[in-house]
């Protein structure tokens, strides 16, 4: 059993240890009798990583640490805002359908030859590729899960890898922007919903994953995600991630990695 899981994804640890938080003090009054103003108490969970390479550990930092963009498009204001307040590029042609949402209440709806893009930066993060993540609908089609990975290196439909030549014709994740719609210009339109933004490549092991808890939940608002595992409620605890300095361990023919990080509760 894994210690901890976050987004759904398993986290290999070694140890782990939690710290109880009160908001408020123990102190004394004007006769010296101690007094307690502590009302509320939180939790706090440290754990530290088994030996991972170093592609993994880039991975996994920007997993706890919540690296990256959503998109619910719930808000009415301003459903085209990401979850870190980012506006779009442009939003011709882009709308919010509150009709047939695969997740929540809303969805977004871009009509056909139409495309809306943000610059999400998904090559600043430690200079890895990013990774798009979503839920898309073509013309009257059923909700397909796209996940791909920028440079080539995966595409996945409904948690299946499929030919990634060519790339998507409705999303895609490349030099730090995302695009969606029919950026094919196959005259289609194309609805999305919980779409998530990346700034790192996701290993292979992690798809089936990463597949199964989008199939049954959005994505939460990054930087929070939720954690599960034996110290958490049954249904999973949103938090707050930070992750601690590396330690490199020479292998034999490369470099490992393990570190410490900290998940704060909400």
């Amino acid at each position: 059993m894994a210690l901890l899981r976050v987004n759904g994804v398993p986290v290999e640890c070694t140890a782990s240890e939690w710290e109880p938080v009160t908001l408020g003090e123990v102190a004394r009054s004007f006769n010296g009798w101690p007094r307690d103003t502590g009302r509320v108490k939180k939790k706090d969970f440290r754990f530290t990583t088994g030996l991972l390479s170093l592609p993994e550990a880039v991975a996994v930092r920007g997993l706890v640490e919540g690296a990256g963009h959503v998109l619910t498009f719930e808000d009415a204001a301003g459903y085209l805002y990401t979850s870190r307040e980012l506006a779009p590029l442009s939003a011709t042609g882009a709308t919010r359908s509150t009709v047939g949402a695969r997740h929540g209440s809303a969805c977004l709806s871009v009509a056909p030859s139409s495309v809306v893009g943000w610059n999400v930066g998904t090559q600043g993060y430690e200079g890895e590729g990013g990774t798009f993540m979503g839920w898309v609908r073509e013309g009257t089609g059923p909700w397909r899960h796209i996940l791909y990975a920028a440079g080539g290196l995966s595409l996945h439909v409904d948690g299946k890898r499929v030919d990634a030549s060519g790339g998507y014709p409705f999303a895609q994740a490349q030099d730090g922007y995302v695009v969606l719609g029919d950026m094919g210009m196959q005259g289609i339109a194309t609805h999305f919903d919980d779409v998530v933004a990346l700034p790192y490549s996701v290993p292979s092991a992690w798809v089936p994953h990463l597949y199964a808890w989008h199939s049954a939940r959005g994505w939460p608002a990054l930087p929070y995600v939720v954690a599960q595992g034996p110290r958490f409620p049954a249904q999973g605890q949103l938090v707050l991630g930070k992750a601690g300095a590396g330690r490199a361990e020479v292998l034999l023919t490369t470099v490992g990695e393990s570190f410490d990080f900290s998940l704060h509760g909400t």
